[in-house]
């Protein structure tokens, strides 16, 4: 399994150098957005796949990719990033760091704003992205101000809580949810 997840961690790492690469030779804003937001969906996946987390107070170097990783998910969408943020403050058992985390979400996360990955969207889904975007933004600011996403953990991952291993279905654990295992 060990060398399962590192031959993954070094495709995503190859992947990452790929999209950076795009991104560099790319001059229309539309493509950047999109390569930065698959950069960040890589990051979010490649965090997931390093040693487990009771190693990172004696490996500094595991530690500082976990933060890499992680800070370069922010740039997903408005809460998985630091939802998978918190999740990593858990698991290393610094909850109140969780906690404010946590509460930061729920202060970002607002009913109205549009879920990735729907069949359909509504004229009222429409119209709240509407409302909280503007001409003049990227298309990575549009996504972090108005789009939200489940998290989304790859096999195994160790910033997965074990109070959530059994929920989590298909890989895949609604954000919503997710909220409520850290502030119970």
């Amino acid at each position: 399994m060990v060398r399962a997840m590192m031959s993954n961690l070094t495709k995503k790492y190859k992947l990452l150098k790929y999209i950076e690469s795009i991104q560099n030779s790319e001059s229309s804003s539309f493509v950047i957005g999109v390569c930065k937001f698959h950069y960040a969906t890589i990051s979010q996946q490649a965090a997931q796949l390093l040693p487990t987390l009771k190693q990172i107070n004696t490996n500094y170097n595991i530690r500082t990719s976990y933060h890499r990783h992680l800070h370069d998910g922010l740039q997903r969408d408005a809460v998985t990033g630091w939802l998978l943020y918190a999740s990593f403050y858990y698991v290393t058992e610094q909850y109140n760091v969780t906690l404010r985390l946590t509460e930061y979400i729920l202060s970002i996360h607002l009913p109205d704003m549009v879920k990735l990955g729907q069949d359909y969207y509504s004229e009222a889904d429409i119209n709240n992205y509407r409302h909280r975007v503007h001409s003049t933004m990227s298309l990575n600011a549009k996504m972090k101000t108005a789009v939200v996403d489940n998290v989304m953990y790859v096999r195994h991952s160790s910033l997965i809580p074990k109070e959530l291993e059994l929920e989590v279905e298909d890989d895949t654990f609604h954000s919503v949810t997710y909220y409520n295992v850290f502030t119970v």
